[in-house]
């Protein structure tokens, strides 16, 4: 079997990605760039359960899935899922003194990376999460199938 091609092309959509997260944030250095996203999807992670960290990780391009899983422990769940301010503050507060994530971060994360997966099973897997995993991510469910 051949390598699957999300592989195969990590490193082009992860630079496609920091490009575009850059451009709408107006970072100027790819480094601001990927602290920003850590910082969202650990702020995220927290208030995941391990199964739900497991099956946000599953709709993530590869190499945003090897951030958010990065040395995650179970421990550091936190059943509170907080509201925008408690997210805002656990984004700005990833290394703190090197950190450029402003309060419109995780709305610029959050707007480019829908433009980075599969926006349906990207929805749906934050549906099957809860209403505040949409609510963090600024979306709306999918409707019903009639």
């Amino acid at each position: 079997m051949p390598m699957p091609q999300e592989y195969q092309i990590a490193s082009q959509s992860y630079d496609k990605y920091l490009r575009d997260l850059c451009e709408e944030s107006e970072l100027v250095t790819r480094n601001r760039g990927y602290t920003c996203t850590q910082a969202v999807l650990l702020a995220f992670r927290k208030r995941l359960t391990a199964e739900q960290v497991l099956l946000f990780a599953n709709v993530l391009p590869v190499v945003l899935r090897a951030i958010f899983t990065k040395e995650w422990q179970r421990e550091e769940y936190t059943a509170d899922f907080g509201d925008e301010a408690d997210w805002i503050a656990d984004i700005k507060g990833l290394r703190a003194r090197h950190n450029f994530s402003e309060d419109a971060t995780l709305r610029h994360v959050s707007g480019v990376l829908l433009n980075h997966v599969d926006e349906e099973e990207f929805r749906r897997t934050l549906q099957e999460i809860g209403p505040e995993a949409l609510r963090f991510w600024g979306v709306e469910a999918l409707s019903p199938i009639s």
